[in-house]
């Protein structure tokens, strides 16, 4: 989960390369024949998935930073395994690079990319003699065979399909013909700089088996990224610098500007064949969008954004033929459409000429909540577009963000603390909603996530955070590592445990100071410990009990506990829901009880709420143990109450 604030300073001297053309460049220089040098390369979980396949193939491909050198490839593997990640482009671009080599190939992918379309390609591959099969659990398997150029006439304007036949017919004997809408052309060009025999007249593209020169490429920044900037942008002004403006990518532009924004492109140029500008972005008020069908093809990627900007413009917007969205990372026209209404506008989503969107907005976006991104790097950067026009953004998903553009927030401006929980089994935590509540009443960006990981993983994950809660089972792993008897914080590199504070506060907060009270813990694990470290520095009188007595002793001992209680004031639970809780029997001069467990009631504070006596679950001191984790990562308290915890996590 993360949240920022909206104070957003645009980072102009960073780059971002275009994605779709390192995609490309990767896959052209691996057959070239030659060594080529990508530079100024889009460095990213998809464009790695790509690299990643292609050396599985038998490409030699070495990164330092943000350039690529390229070995191609000689003699390609066979009966490979081609992991593909969450990229579309990588699955679609490869599969036809894999039926031209004529190898056996599995591609495999994430849960999102396993959902999305793959027949409508390979059954036009199969046209050339292709062979596919559709075992379960992979996107599909190539059975090699030798291809022979097709004409295709395809409706949909879709450039990773377009790609992937051009790509096969570099391969194939005579000629491939690919009529289709026009969509981005940056395979076109490519190919077209690497010396292929290709020909494009309109909308109808030619190739034929050819070799390809080596190319040093030099990718621009990606317009799919500047448009989020842009959208920035137009609240205080900037400046882009080197952003690839080609014809087929930058609908969105025309589609701002119809709806009065200021924005220049200068400088213009010819790079690798591809045109290229700096973007002057103007501060500009918005009016209402109408974004046709066939507009939509050239700002498929810019939707979810285009979307978010018609949030900040009073009245109506429209968008025509959104069909191709149902289809992306997520159903992303019914993504799109819950962004709007999360901000607190009226969105449509309805059948006519295809799909379509209907936005009705007060033109001021104010998020109710916390944004769901799906998964999807698109829905979540243009959620975080917003904070700049909605006084701060949370997103449920910040780690997909990677898939495309990693540096993000850097762009943004903003460097959020980074935080997490780490344990197996904790992702229904409400740590990350509580966190990003606090990080929201002071105005302090911040990420929260929740990582399930294994044992080897712990203190690598340590290191890279600004601080960590710790939860089962490394809680002890830790607290060997930083020498201490209790953990569930990690701050300034030293280890904590807030429970003892957190249970008194709880305590507390229900009208019950501990002071003099003869209190009996339930109970002799991590939170327990420091519970009744707490406990005891509050001024009570502490017993032990534990369904293994030599650990209850082990406390007696540490803490110098060798009496026996005249009477019980207080019974605390540290339990999790077991027989001992069960059967436990509340002396009868016990006027409250405590559990620390608050995922399901207790039947002890089932039991004591029955006798009438006070009773305290957990999430009081969950927040309480959680007030004082944010206070030790970052000096400050939050303004947050109990009450309004309870309200956001309802």
């Amino acid at each position: 989960m993360l949240y920022i604030s909206g104070k957003t300073q645009l980072n102009n001297t960073i780059c971002y390369g275009d994605k779709s053309i390192t995609h490309r460049a990767l896959i052209f220089a691996s057959i070239a024949t030659g060594s080529s040098v990508i530079t100024n390369a889009c460095i990213c979980n998809d464009t790695l998935s790509t690299a990643n396949c292609l050396v599985a193939l038998g490409a030699k491909i070495k990164q330092d930073g943000s350039t690529f050198y390229v070995t191609p490839i000689t003699t390609p593997n066979t009966n490979v395994t081609l992991d593909c990640g969450n990229s579309g482009t990588s699955a679609r671009l490869l599969a036809g690079l894999v039926c031209g080599l004529g190898v056996k190939a599995t591609f495999v992918g994430d849960e999102s990319l396993s959902r999305r379309p793959m027949t409508r390609l390979t059954n036009l591959l199969e046209k050339m003699g292709a062979s596919f099969s559709f075992p379960t659990g992979c996107l599909f398997q190539t059975q090699g065979g030798l291809l022979v150029g097709k004409q295709f006439d395809i409706a949909v304007a879709s450039a990773q399909i377009k790609s992937a036949l051009l790509i096969a017919g570099l391969f194939a004997d005579g000629t491939t013909v690919v009529n289709q809408p026009t969509c981005r052309d940056h395979t076109e060009i490519m190919l077209a700089q690497m010396g292929a025999s290709i020909k494009v007249d309109g909308n109808v593209i030619s190739v034929s088996k050819s070799k390809l020169n080596a190319l040093d490429v030099q990718v621009p920044n990606d317009f799919s990224t500047a448009a989020f900037l842009i959208a920035v942008g137009l609240k205080n002004g900037c400046m882009l610098y080197n952003v690839g403006v080609n014809p087929t990518r930058i609908g969105a532009l025309e589609v701002l500007r119809s709806a009065g924004a200021r924005i220049d492109l200068v400088n213009q140029r010819l790079v690798c064949g591809e045109q290229i500008a700096d973007v002057v972005v103007h501060p500009s008020a918005l009016m209402p969008m109408c974004v046709t069908k066939q507009m939509v093809a050239t700002c498929i990627d810019e939707i979810p954004i285009l979307v978010a900007l018609s949030l900040t413009a009073r009245g109506q917007s429209t968008f025509y033929g959104l069909d191709e969205l149902r289809v992306k990372e997520c159903d992303r026209l019914n993504a799109a459409a819950l962004l709007a209404t999360s901000f607190g506008q009226d969105a449509t989503a309805w059948q006519g000429d295809g799909d379509n969107l209907t936005i009705v907005s007060n033109g001021n976006p104010v998020l109710q909540g916390v944004v769901s991104t799906f998964g999807d790097h698109r829905l979540a950067m243009s959620a975080l577009a917003l904070a700049a026009y909605s006084r701060g953004v949370t997103i449920d998903d910040a780690t997909c963000i990677d898939v495309s553009c990693p540096q993000f927030l850097q762009l943004l401006g903003v460097a959020p603390i980074r935080l997490a929980l780490i344990g197996q089994g904790a992702t229904g935590s409400l740590s990350p909603r509580m966190q990003t509540l606090f990080a929201k009443s002071i105005g302090l960006d911040l990420s929260y996530e929740v990582l399930d990981i294994g044992p080897n993983e712990v203190f690598q994950a340590i290191s890279r955070l600004d601080g960590a809660n710790v939860t089962s089972p490394y809680k002890q792993l830790v607290a060997q590592r930083y020498g201490v008897a209790s953990v569930n914080t990690i701050a300034n590199g030293k280890a904590h445990s807030t429970d003892g504070y957190g249970v008194v506060q709880a305590l507390l907060n229900a009208g019950i100071d501990v002071n003099g009270k003869n209190l009996l813990v339930l109970g002799a694990g991590g939170a327990a410990y420091s519970a009744v470290q707490g406990l005891l520095d509050a001024g009570a009188k502490v017993n032990v009990v534990n369904r293994t007595e030599s650990k209850a002793q082990a406390l007696h001992n540490h803490f110098g506990i060798n009496y026996t209680l005249p009477c019980v004031d207080g019974v605390l639970s540290f339990l999790p829901p077991c027989k001992m809780e069960e059967e436990f029997e509340i002396p009868t001069t016990a006027k409250f009880v405590f559990s620390a467990e608050y995922k399901q009631q207790s039947p002890l504070v089932q039991r004591a709420r029955a006798l009438g006596l006070t009773a305290v679950d957990g999430l009081a001191m969950l927040f309480y143990q959680g007030k004082q984790s944010f206070a030790l990562w970052t000096g400050k308290a939050p303004q947050v109450t109990l009450q309004q915890f309870l309200e956001e996590i309802q």
